[in-house]
């Protein structure tokens, strides 16, 4: 008696159910996209991408002065590939992904960062961070901190390699 096929077993009614849903999901967009909780959650992301500027002023916030999804920001980090900062970001407890949305800890690149035609390196060095409503300015700071502290750490085994190199 295996319950789990019930669930997966799709019957003629499935693209109907699946129709229905999408047409629910799409008659909330409007009062999503002028709900207060969205605008808080692009006020924090606003915040974000500003403090994040402040330190660090060689972050290269994508899509930034554009019309956008109030809740994601698109960062390239300067010299350290997606997947060290996925790596980087899990280990202090910060869930977030290289890829498209839906793929929290993948390290693949986005296909919609390849389509932003911004060069190899910069879209293999871009993480994709969402906040949600319940984000809280505390936790952009970490998130600010732990940015900061994953490109040191870096950007100082890139150079302890080159002396190295060097001396070798």
């Amino acid at each position: 008696n295996n319950k789990s096929a019930n669930i997966v077993a799709r019957s003629d009614s499935s693209p109907t159910i699946m129709r229905e849903g999408y047409k629910l999901s799409c008659s909330a967009l409007p009062s999503l996209k002028n709900s207060g909780e969205n605008k808080k959650v692009k006020n924090l992301r606003d915040l974000f991408e500003t403090k994040l500027s402040q330190h660090f002023p060689r972050a290269n916030i994508l899509a930034q002065n554009v019309s956008r999804l109030g809740n994601t920001s698109a960062i390239v980090m300067p010299g350290v590939l997606a997947e060290t900062q996925v790596m980087g970001f899990d280990l202090e407890g910060i869930c977030l992904s290289a890829g498209a949305a839906c793929s929290s800890g993948k390290v693949k690149r986005s296909h919609v960062v390849e389509a932003m035609n911004i060069g190899d390196e910069p879209a293999t060095n871009t993480i994709r961070v969402s906040f949600g409503w319940d984000s809280t300015e505390p936790e952009i700071d970490f998130l600010i901190d732990t940015w900061l502290k994953i490109y040191e750490r870096e950007n100082n085994n890139v150079e302890i390699v080159s002396l190295c190199a060097f001396y070798m």
